[in-house]
């Protein structure tokens, strides 16, 4: 991804499928054409994690080999890539990791409870995404390394340097129970991988 002062950009993407996934997608685009596959992203996944983006380049296949991956990539632009705020010492941009679980979000709506909650199984995912960072960017305070496995497999790890970002990140989650006697655990799980997430790294622009 490019990454530009006001916060947008743009990026280039790439996933694999594989099995039953693999058979949803290949299903799905043999069965529509590209431009409703492209508006299906846009809206489906593009729109929910970076809202306002928009392809400008979709590619998948092969849709024939049931024993091959299948590859989509895509380019996009997004009006909104990085939070834009005031810093002690100027202008800086707030990075999120690119597709977050949003725990939070999904499943922390009260602060007790009284019956169990269920957790949905998460496919093993594994992120790793380059950032190239605005021309005359300053310090980066990359967020520390995370690595959780209560509930689910969670880790994230950013580094940067040479004007680029290098973010790795793994999460899974099994279908499980939490009783209301673990329900606090989990929320404060829930929160350090939306923490994590919400803020992977802090980019310096200065006084602009």
């Amino acid at each position: 991804m490019k990454l530009l002062p006001d916060g947008g950009g743009d990026g280039d993407g790439a996933g694999a499928a594989l099995g039953l996934a693999r058979a949803r997608v290949a299903r799905g685009a043999g069965a529509a054409a590209e431009d409703k596959v492209r508006k299906e992203l846009e809206q489906r996944s593009l729109g929910f994690f970076f809202p306002g983006a928009s392809l400008t380049a979709l590619r998948y296949g092969p849709l024939e080999d049931d024993e091959a991956p299948l590859v989509v990539e895509y380019s996009f632009q997004a009006p909104r890539l990085a939070r834009r705020r005031a810093g002690a010492g100027g202008a800086e941009l707030v990075l999120p990791a690119p597709y977050p679980a949003l725990l939070g979000k999904r499943y922390v709506g009260v602060p007790r409870r009284r019956s169990p909650l269920l957790l949905t199984y998460v496919v093993p995912m594994v992120l790793e995404a380059q950032v190239q960072l605005p021309p005359g960017s300053g310090q980066v305070q990359a967020g520390p390394p995370v690595a959780l496995s209560s509930f689910g497999r969670f880790a994230q790890r950013v580094e940067a340097g040479g004007g680029k970002l290098q973010l790795r990140a793994e999460f899974a989650m099994p279908t499980r129970r939490v009783e209301p006697a673990e329900y606090a655990d989990f929320v404060a799980y829930a929160r350090r991988v939306d923490s994590a997430e919400d803020a992977a790294a802090i980019i310096s622009l200065g006084a602009k």
